[in-house]
């Protein structure tokens, strides 16, 4: 999952949401910056619709869309159409990678 991740991501240490601020590679090790904390332990945000309520202005249409990303939600699941593939998000950073890619833009989580 570290290699997944950029600077602005959230992810979850001991228990908080903590954003990472550096990323950095030493050997075979990568360390992950969260605010005056290294470590190489960090779990994954799992996506829920509370989640994406606290990443601002997502509109519930069959499923959520901010600036013509959409995603469908369908069976506890978040998917994403992309040339005839559906593909799985099932964690904010992925959520936040996605729309970076295709907006040129961060998406704004508020914890």
């Amino acid at each position: 999952m570290i290699n997944e991740l950029r600077i602005g991501n959230w992810v979850e240490y001991q228990s908080q949401f903590r954003q990472v601020s550096s990323i950095s590679v030493e050997g075979f090790t990568q360390a992950i910056g969260l605010g005056g904390i290294n470590t190489t332990t960090v779990n994954p945000i799992p996506l829920t619709p509370e989640i994406l309520e606290k990443c601002g202005v997502f509109q519930t249409v069959e499923g959520y869309s901010l600036n013509g990303v959409a995603l469908i939600y369908k069976n506890n699941e978040f998917s994403f159409w992309h040339n005839g593939t559906r593909i799985i998000i099932q964690y904010l950073h992925q959520l936040q990678n996605l729309y970076f890619a295709l907006t040129g833009e961060e998406l704004n989580y508020q914890p």
